[in-house]
Order: C-alpha cells, then sequence, then structure tokens
C-alpha cells in the first residue's frame, strides 16, 4: 500500500472542492436530487419498481456525493500532518543546531 503524501492529499481535497464548490457540481447534484424527489412524489403509489429505482438512484448520489466529501474533508487532515512535520522538522533542525 502506497503511503500516503499529506501535500498530494491536500492538492487533491482543494481539486476536489474547487470542482464541487467553484464549478457548478455542488448545484448539479442538488438539481438531480429535487428531480429524484419530483418523480417519487408525482410516481403512482403501486408503482413499486419504479420508486426503487428512484430510491436506488438517491442512494447512489448520496454515495457519489459522500465520497467527494470524504476527500475534500481529507484536506483538513493534510494541512494538520503538514503541521506535524514541518513543526517536527524545525524541533529537529533547532536541536541540530544547538549541538
Amino acid at each position: 500500500m502506497k503511503k500516503s503524501d499529506p501535500y498530494e492529499a491536500l492538492e487533491k481535497s482543494q481539486r476536489f472542492k474547487d470542482w464541487y464548490e467553484d464549478d457548478g457540481l455542488k448545484e448539479a447534484v442538488a438539481d438531480m436530487r429535487r428531480a429524484y424527489f419530483r418523480s417519487f412524489e408525482s410516481s403512482h403509489i403501486s408503482d413499486d419498481h419504479g420508486r426503487r429505482n428512484i430510491h436506488v438512484a438517491l442512494k447512489i448520489l448520496d454515495n457519489f456525493e459522500s465520497s467527494l466529501q470524504t476527500v475534500m474533508g481529507g484536506g483538513q487532515i493534510a494541512k494538520a500532518e503538514i503541521k506535524r512535520l514541518e513543526t517536527a522538522e524545525l524541533t529537529k533542525n533547532r536541536k541540530f543546531l544547538q549541538k
């Protein structure tokens, strides 16, 4: 398994955040969710197959958005790891200079 690079994770997180928030993906996902809910509401109560398909589509959409949120949230973890690494490096350098 490849060791995680916090700098790469931070960059990836920012790319996903830009894509999600700035490039309109967030609005597109919200529009799709509303359309699915409207379809569900307008479907006949006895249309089990159609309603089940809408439910599955909503779950897929939720999982997709959740995955994006996880990657974007990984940026906060990466920032903390970078800070920890930089602090450790400064401490190491300080100790080296004091010798």
